[in-house]
């Protein structure tokens, strides 16, 4: 059985454990079906970006720099739209 209380859960939290702890969820046997329920899912998210740390190459930085320049936008703001657009396409298949 979890702790709860070192878990620090919200009601719904605390629901979803006790239906898995009482065997009361359902398996999805249809894939796409899934599919759908976790898209659902990410999509009813918090909005808020996460913070991320990375090492990038000086070269690809100051490209990015001149392209979000020439846009008139911030370079951060460049660099989230590229890659929620990878996230959410296929255009990573042609990388």
């Amino acid at each position: 059985m979890i702790n709860e209380k070192k878990l620090k859960l919200d009601e719904y939290e605390k629901e979803i454990l006790d239906a898995y702890e009482n065997d009361l969820l359902e398996d999805i046997d249809n894939e796409e079906e899934m599919e759908e329920l976790l898209y659902q899912a990410a999509l009813n998210t918090k909005k808020k970006s996460d913070k991320i740390t990375l090492r990038v190459n000086k070269a690809i930085i100051t490209s990015i720099k001149v392209k979000a320049l020439k846009l008139g936008m911030p370079y951060q703001t460049l660099i989230n739209t590229m890659l929620h657009k990878l996230a959410n396409t296929d255009d990573y298949l042609k990388l």
